[in-house]
Order: structure tokens, then sequence, then C-alpha cells
């Protein structure tokens, strides 16, 4: 007389290294759709403060008084009446209050200069956050072939484009460029 076994496996309740490589496998996989998702809103915010700065990168020429390298530039009332004091010579810019049609100027003046700071923070942390992409991308592939749940391999696919996709965006505004003008 012959035994055939149950030949169907219930991977969820299997003690030992199949139940413990199954949890490894989850957890990699967590840890790489979480960094990729992380590394993708980082480059879509670099994009928005860009298009939001007026397009400058790739770094395009910028207005006399700013700077060229992320520099935190001054943004505040007190460095618009100064620098119109510089301009005009008049001492009254130290004290009076700004008319309408000066209070307006200064809003013209100080929106650039706010987006430019802004883009600067963005992009002085995707120095750190950048060389996460290709690793998270290798990732994302290598789980693909390990990753048996087909849930896993569509959120992993998706990771891997929004990947790609950063990728384009990181070459499409020169961030290795910008990111060195971050470093002293």
């Amino acid at each position: 007389m012959i035994v055939v076994a149950d030949a169907t496996l219930n991977y969820t309740k299997l003690p030992g290294a199949i139940g413990r490589r199954r949890v490894r496998l989850r957890i990699f996989s967590i840890l790489v759709i979480a960094f990729g998702i992380l590394t993708f809103l980082n480059c879509s915010l670099i994009e928005y403060l860009n298009y939001r700065a007026g397009s400058v990168l790739p770094f395009a020429p910028l207005p006399p008084d700013m700077h060229d390298t992320w520099r935190m530039g001054p943004t505040g009332e007190r460095s618009y009446r100064t620098l119109k004091l510089q301009d005009t010579g008049d001492p009254s810019w130290e004290s009076r209050p700004l008319t309408p049609v000066e209070e307006a100027d200064f809003q013209a003046w100080r929106k650039p200069r706010v987006a430019w700071n802004d883009l600067g923070e963005a992009v002085s942390y995707a120095c750190f956050l950048i060389p996460l992409i290709p690793i998270v991308l290798v990732g994302t592939l290598v789980l693909l072939i390990y990753q048996h749940s087909l849930r896993w391999r569509i959120a992993l696919a998706a990771v891997g484009l929004l990947q790609l996709a950063a990728i384009g965006m990181f070459f499409h505004l020169s961030l290795m460029d910008a990111i060195s003008r971050t470093m002293p």
C-alpha cells in the first residue's frame, strides 16, 4: 500500500528557514517601498520648487543681487529697506511705513528669494536621498525575482517605475551640479 502525502504546503505556518525567509523578504520589501516613495517625493518636491522659483535648474541667470550658489538670501522687510536705502540714499526708508505701492514692490522682491531659499534647502536634503535611488532600483529588481505574491510584485513594480521617474527628474534638473553647489 502506497500512502501519498498532502502536496500542498501552508507557508504561513511553516516553521524554520522558509518562514523566516518570507519574513525577511517582507521586511526588505517594505523598506524598499518606503525608501522608493521617499526618494520619488523628494525629487518631485525639487521639481515643484524649481517651477516655483522660476525654473532656475539647470542653472539659469539670476538677478544680479542674488548669489549663484546655494546661500540663504535675505527675505525680510529689514533687508529690503536696507537695499532701498543703499539704492536711493533716502534715510526715511529706515523708519517710515511702506506705502501700498512699496509693499507690492517688496512682495515682488521677496517672492523669488523665498522660492530660491526653499529650493536650496530641498536640494541640500537631496544630497542624502539621491544615492538611495539606484539602491532602491536594484533592490526592487531583486525583490521582483524573489517575491511570489502578486500584490507585492505590483507594489514593487510601481516603486521601480517611480525610481525611473526620479532618475529622469535627477538628470533633467542636473541635480548633481546643484548638489555640488551646496558643498563648501
